[in-house]
């Protein structure tokens, strides 16, 4: 029996890859040269303290729960040049 694209748990790795992808076409960062140089690297849960802070998904727009992710990105072959942290829902990922 399949399991739903939505109840599924998507580990780090794929994450990181589905989010990468969303970085190349353009859909995170709204530099395009940004869009070139930046990567994904580390993912973290929200907790339930940085839930009442009220952080939008960088993807939909709309606010994200304890469910959702932090994405950490950062300039690709670099390690602690910049880097940004982007908040987005698993179901945008998806």
């Amino acid at each position: 029996m399949p399991v739903e694209e939505t109840t599924r748990k998507l580990t780090k790795k794929e994450i990181i890859r589905r989010f990468n992808r969303l970085i190349e076409e353009g859909r995170i960062f709204d530099d395009e040269k940004l869009s070139e140089i930046m990567e994904a690297y580390k993912v973290s849960k929200v907790g339930k303290y940085s839930a009442i802070y009220n952080y939008t998904c960088c993807i939909c727009g709309r606010e994200v729960s304890e469910d959702d992710f932090f994405v950490s990105c950062r300039m690709k072959g670099t390690s602690h040049t910049w880097k940004t942290v982007k908040p987005v829902h698993k179901k945008c990922l998806l």
